[in-house]
């Protein structure tokens, strides 16, 4: 089972993970519009107060861009001290994943993206190894990936995801 840190970036502020809540009439959750991104992160060795973080500017830069697809602007600068915030704040001890997500958060029902509400939250979990040292079994999917002009592919859309893996 993997374990979430204890604090979360909810509606601009770290609060405690167990109270960052979503509604189940979230537009987002409804019509996939929402754009993410995950990266990893390692204690430092040689300095347990640091993380290490793999390539940090290029997956904020992904994620204003993919959130740019949506009708939506979060500042790469915006994400980088909400990320910092949020790791100052857990402290952790061991090897994560880091999720950020900025999404629709208007409730009811309407499919559309202009005059919409938005968001952005992060939460992190503790995350080791999770492919075998051993090595993975790789098969070719008979799926297709969906053009571009159908689905905005080219950034990590939550409700496009499925179609690409």
């Amino acid at each position: 089972m993997q374990e979430f840190l204890p604090y979360a970036w909810f509606e601009g502020k770290c609060i405690p993970f167990k109270d960052a809540k979503v509604s189940i009439a979230t537009h987002a959750l409804h019509y996939g519009t929402a754009a993410f991104g995950g990266m990893r992160a390692i204690p430092n060795p040689s300095n347990k107060d640091e993380f290490l973080l793999f390539r940090t500017d290029k997956h904020i830069k992904r994620l204003s861009q993919s959130a740019r697809l949506l009708l939506t602007e979060i500042s790469e600068e915006y994400i980088f001290n909400a990320l910092k915030t949020i790791l100052k704040k857990n402290k952790p001890t061991k090897p994560i994943y880091i999720r950020p997500f900025v999404y629709t958060s208007d409730l009811g029902i309407a499919p559309r993206l202009h005059n919409i509400e938005t968001d952005f939250f992060i939460y992190c979990i503790e995350l080791g190894d999770y492919l075998s040292p051993d090595g993975v079994s790789c098969r070719m999917s008979s799926w297709t990936r969906q053009e571009d002009r159908s689905l905005p592919l080219r950034g990590k859309i939550s409700g496009a995801y499925i179609t690409v893996h």
